[in-house]
């Protein structure tokens, strides 16, 4: 089931100081699933609409933040590893997933929901049609 865009900006709006603030954006704005946020590196080249590529590039400054202060950073080239670089278990997005949904009083809400709510959320955006096509495509592509 996806989400109102008026809950989908609420939802962001309350974990934007998040360290995985940009998950939860890319969760919603490209449709991805748990494992495909989770396994993206760095290196994979995927078309981003304008809200993603800001939340991701904010990402990437504080992550390197945290391989400064990691007493020992261990690096895989994740987007979203642990504090020190290393994968994190799926178990433990959903527990924190579940700790900052009922923060904000969306105990209903599923990860997996965001994923239903990309195309309606981009088009509101002001999103390109031709950019969520290439996303949607994307999403098909990794599923």
């Amino acid at each position: 089931m996806g989400l109102s865009v008026e809950r989908v900006k609420l939802l962001l709006g309350a974990v934007r100081q998040h360290r995985l603030y940009a998950l939860f954006v890319l969760a919603a704005t490209m449709g991805l699933r748990r494992g495909e946020l989770l396994g993206l590196h760095w290196s994979d080249r995927v078309p981003l609409p304008p809200m993603a590529w800001e939340a991701l590039k904010a990402h990437r400054g504080r992550q390197a933040e945290e391989r400064l202060a990691a007493k020992r950073w261990e690096d895989h080239g994740l987007v979203f590893p642990t504090e020190v670089g290393t994968p994190m278990e799926p178990r433990n997005l959903n527990r924190l997933w579940a700790s900052l949904r009922t923060k904000v009083g969306m105990e209903d809400v599923k990860l997996h929901d965001l994923r239903h709510t990309m195309v309606t959320l981009l088009l509101d955006l002001g999103t390109a049609p031709h950019i969520v096509q290439a996303v949607g495509k994307l999403g098909d592509r990794l599923g």
